[in-house]
């Protein structure tokens, strides 16, 4: 059986430049730029023409009003298609070589208040090269698979109960996903190589929209930081707690600094424990002691967190 199904991928990637492809309606990821625009959200209108000129050309008959788009130093990013336009037929890439995004204030018809925006509409076919090279709108690829599409890959499963589209567009790579509606999960910037997780526009090596959880800590060169957490206990009747606790994985040296926070689980019985400072400390390894005077054994959580000079 799977030789059967090899020899049919075969098949189907040899007769694939025979074959017209055409793109199913998609939503359009897009930068623009309003000149002497406010920062904030703004209500926009956005509308699509076969000339690049504002005020000019044939309007294509599709129209995409959207509510609370930020601006940002006279910049935006938005998706087309995520307003009440709904996404982008298809059709209208096939019918005309050029397409252009004109924007209006919403309620403000008939003035465009921003350069128009070009949309490649190469796309609806597949071709292939001397060499074996495919492109999907390209007549030139340049690797074995060479796709110059407004919504280049899209991936779901078998019941579209997770849709993800791949782009690359006005330089910036994104993993969207598309199953509610188009979401930037991650994100590579030109130039910068700047990466984001959760937004289209990193400013950082890392940006992150939303938390970050982290295990046992972060390491680097100079040995980064670390947290542990401990669950011990301290006898009663004057009993002594002398605790080694060992990191996850060791610090290169012993030019770290440590703190240790020791939380007491039975708080509500008897008198708090007598913790005393790090009595010492290794790479790989911190020696804590504490007293009990209570006549009962007391549990504790201790949490370290080590930072390398």
């Amino acid at each position: 059986m799977k030789k059967v199904l090899l020899l049919g991928l075969v098949f189907v990637l040899l007769i694939m430049p025979a074959v017209a492809v055409h793109a199913q309606s998609l939503p359009v990821l897009f930068k623009a730029t309003i000149p002497g625009q406010p920062d904030g959200p703004t209500d926009l209108t956005f509308k699509l023409f076969d000339t690049p000129d504002v005020g000019t050309g044939t309007f294509l008959g599709y129209t995409d009003s959207q509510t609370g788009i930020q601006v940002t130093a006279e910049a935006f990013s938005d998706v087309l298609g995520a307003g009440s336009g709904g996404l982008v037929p298809a059709s209208i890439f096939g019918a005309n070589p050029s397409v252009f995004i004109a924007t209006e204030l919403t309620g403000v018809p008939g003035v465009e208040i921003a350069p128009r925006v070009s949309i490649p509409t190469l796309g609806n076919s597949v071709f292939t090269d001397a060499a074996g090279n495919v492109g999907i709108g390209t007549t030139s690829p340049q690797a074995g698979l060479d796709i110059n599409h407004f919504a280049n890959l899209r991936l779901r499963d078998a019941f579209d109960t997770g849709l993800f589209d791949i782009y690359v567009t006005s330089g910036t790579f994104s993993i969207n996903e598309v199953t509610t509606g188009p979401i930037s999960r991650i994100s590579i910037a030109p130039g910068s190589g700047n990466v984001g997780i959760g937004t289209f526009t990193p400013t950082a090596k890392l940006d992150v929209a939303g938390n970050i959880a982290i295990g046992t800590g972060v390491n680097s060169n100079s040995g980064g930081f670390k947290h542990a957490r401990f669950e011990r206990t301290v006898l009663g009747s004057t009993g002594f707690g002398f605790f080694q606790l060992n990191w996850p994985s060791p610090f290169p040296d012993t030019n770290y600094t440590v703190t240790a926070t020791v939380e007491d689980l039975d708080a509500n019985i008897g008198i708090q424990l007598e913790v005393h400072p790090i009595s010492s400390k290794t790479p790989s390894s911190v020696n804590i002691f504490m007293r009990n005077f209570n006549t009962v054994d007391k549990r504790v959580v201790i949490h370290l967190i080590g930072v390398h000079d």
